[in-house]
Order: C-alpha cells, then sequence, then structure tokens
C-alpha cells in the first residue's frame, strides 16, 4: 500500500481511539487487547476485538508496522536448520506472513551475543518461541513488557498464548500400543533436553517427572509410563540432531546388556542411535527396536522405515503464522489444530529372547 492509500485508507476508517471509546477501555488498553497481550483480561480481549470487527478496524492501516516476525529456538538457528523438521516448521511460517507482506528475522537464543538486543530493542511486529520456551522465560517477558505478542509453538496446556494444537499425545499413545502390541514391555529412552535451566547428555535418573519441564519431553515420558511400559535406562541430549543419538548409543553400547526397545524423542535422535547400532554389528529390529517422533522421510536408512509419529511441520508453521496474522489484524483468536498419526514402520520387531552380541570394531 502507497503512503497516500494508507492516508486515504485512514480517513475512511475508524481509529484505535474510537474502538477504544466503544469497548469502554483505554487506547492503550485497546492496543494491547489486539495484540493478544495475556495480561489484558480474556473478556476484555474478547470485547475489544469483536468491536473492532465490528466497527471494521485494521491496525495495519491504522499505524505503519515494521513488517518483521521474529523467530526464536531455544537451540539456536544453526541446529534448527540442520533439523528438517524445523526447516519444514520456518518454511510454513514464513510462507503464512508473506501474505502480509512481512519477512523473518532469526534471534539469536538467549545468552549468546546479540539476543538481548533484539529481543529489548529491534521493531518487531510478532515474534515466534520454538521449542523449549516455559512461560517465565526471560525472553518472553522482554518481549511482552514491549507489547510484542509471542506466539508458543508448543505451550503449557493453560498458556494464554496463541499456538497450534495436536493430538500428539494420542497418537504417541497409538506408537507406545505397537510396540507393546509385539512384546515389549520394557523401554530405554533417548529424550530431548528435560530442562530449560541446564544443559546436560547422559544418562538420567528420573524418580518422577516434575522436574522435567520442556513439555514435549515430559509428555512422552508421560504417556510412555501411562502406556505401561517401564522406563529403563534414560539418555538426555542437548539437542535433537543425529550425532546426539549416535553418543546415546554408544552409551547404551558399554551397558553390560543392550535394551530391547530404544524410544527416542525424535526421528533425527533415532537416526543417530540406529546408524550406530548398525555399525557395532547390532541389527534393527532383530536385537533392538528403535521408534522416533516427527515422521521424516529418511532415505539414509532405507530400507528401514522408522516407527514414529508423523506430522507436518509445514502446516504447523503455516497454521501457527494464521494466528500471527488474526492478531496483527484484530481478529479473535481461533486456534490452529494439526492431527498427528503413528507410523508402524518396520523398526519394531518382538523383543529379542537373548541379550544381543555387540561386535566391537
Amino acid at each position: 500500500m502507497s503512503v497516500n492509500h494508507r492516508e486515504d485508507a485512514r480517513k475512511e476508517r475508524p481509529t484505535l481511539e474510537v474502538v477504544a471509546r466503544r469497548a469502554y477501555v483505554a487506547k492503550s488498553t485497546a492496543s494491547r487487547a489486539l495484540r493478544g497481550d495475556p495480561r489484558i483480561a480474556a473478556d476484555t480481549r474478547k470485547r475489544v476485538a469483536e468491536v473492532a470487527l465490528e466497527l471494521g478496524y485494521d491496525p495495519l492501516v491504522e499505524a505503519p508496522r515494521s513488517g518483521i516476525a521474529g523467530i526464536v529456538s531455544a537451540s539456536g538457528m544453526d541446529d534448527s536448520f540442520a533439523d528438517p523438521f524445523q526447516m519444514d516448521i520456518v518454511s510454513g511460517i514464513a510462507e503464512g506472513l508473506s501474505a502480509l507482506g512481512m519477512g523473518v528475522l532469526f534471534v539469536p537464543p538467549a545468552g549468546t551475543a546479540g539476543h538481548d538486543d533484539v529481543v529489548s530493542r529491534i521493531p518487531l511486529d510478532v515474534c515466534f518461541l520454538l521449542h523449549g520456551f516455559s512461560t517465565y522465560s526471560s525472553t518472553r517477558a522482554s518481549l511482552q513488557r514491549r507489547g510484542v505478542p509471542v506466539l508458543v509453538l508448543e505451550a503449557e496446556p493453560d498458556d494464554p498464548a496463541p499456538s497450534v494444537r495436536t493430538n500428539e499425545r494420542q497418537a504417541f499413545r497409538d506408537l507406545m500400543d505397537i510396540v507393546i502390541g509385539v512384546g515389549h514391555r520394557r523401554a530405554a529412552v533417548v529424550s530431548l533436553p528435560l530442562s530449560h535451566h541446564r544443559v546436560n547428555r547422559g544418562f538420567v535418573t528420573l524418580t518422577d517427572l516434575g522436574g522435567v519441564d520442556v513439555v514435549p519431553a515430559r509428555e512422552r515420558l508421560e504417556v510412555m509410563e501411562e502406556s505401561g511400559l517401564e522406563r529403563a535406562e534414560v539418555f538426555e541430549t542437548t539437542r535433537s540432531l543425529e550425532d546426539e543419538g549416535e553418543l546415546a548409543a554408544a552409551a547404551f553400547l558399554a551397558l553390560p546388556e543392550l535394551p530391547t526397545l530404544i524410544v527416542c524423542h525424535s526421528d533425527l535422535l533415532a537416526v543417530g542411535v540406529v546408524t550406530a547400532l548398525t555399525h557395532a554389528g547390532v541389527r534393527i529390529p532383530e536385537d533392538v527396536s528403535v521408534t522416533g517422533f516427527d515422521g521424516l522421510d529418511i532415505p539414509l536408512l532405507a530400507p528401514l522405515v522408522l516407527a514414529s509419529v508423523t506430522q507436518d511441520g509445514y502446516e504447523k508453521g503455516r497454521l501457527l503464522a494464521d494466528q500471527a496474522r488474526r492478531l496483527l489484524t484484530g481478529q479473535p483468536p481461533a486456534p490452529g489444530e494439526l492431527y498427528l498419526t503413528a507410523r508402524a514402520g518396520n523398526s519394531v520387531g518382538p523383543p529379542r529372547p537373548k541379550p544381543a552380541a555387540v561386535v566391537t570394531q
């Protein structure tokens, strides 16, 4: 839209001040409500959005925006670029925002150079937090103090931020039912990071799951427990990458006896586990069954196909971008929903009747 056209549109359309007056709130409250600020009461946000819709108020017409959406990944964008599923999500977000004429800015993760400058000073219309962000993260707090709308990819169930709803728990339970169905009753785990507040790689003892504050990791451990599978060794990784899976496999190979089933929290972790075990002479699934999560197409493993949970990363990102569009145009929220399914693959078989022989190369 040209400057002249924008000014003409401003003359013809109601202003934020009119919306605020009709909704019986202060102008600043109306602005925050239309941005989806969770500090504004839900009924107030709804009332302001309804008034804005009734009046045909378009915040993109009244106030020029930066045209920039921030994307923050807890593990950093370098790791995200190495993960095909993460890149599918980013592609979906970028494509969804292109309809608004917006671009994306990859924000350095917390604790690295440049992060604080971006989240505290650089103009952002909206910011997406991808994986690993708790309700009380400093990044999120800084953005919300500035009034930047925040969307969270994997939020806590009671998180007020716009997100994408999935049936992830049920799909993962279906995957657990597949392994139980062939006779498994005990499983080792290669987990995603378990905490926002520390970095750890290695075996961990989990007496309960109360200290696991990373949503996907906690939910997958909970569902495995609910399914009736006994939890054996848990190897915590620092991020979802193939080399982390290889390190986990090396640790399992050093045990007196290999597990019969290794449940991995992502397909990339599973690829690393399968690669390292196969190199050591362990047969998949005859000696050890392996599962993943994300449903990636992995030609490297052919003819092996991972038992996994399939989800469309591109669509997940696009649905999240649609939430941002609704926020920025003053429309009422309408949470996106994504359906996940379990894939049997051929990486799961019955438990071996005796310990696998580990061949030392």
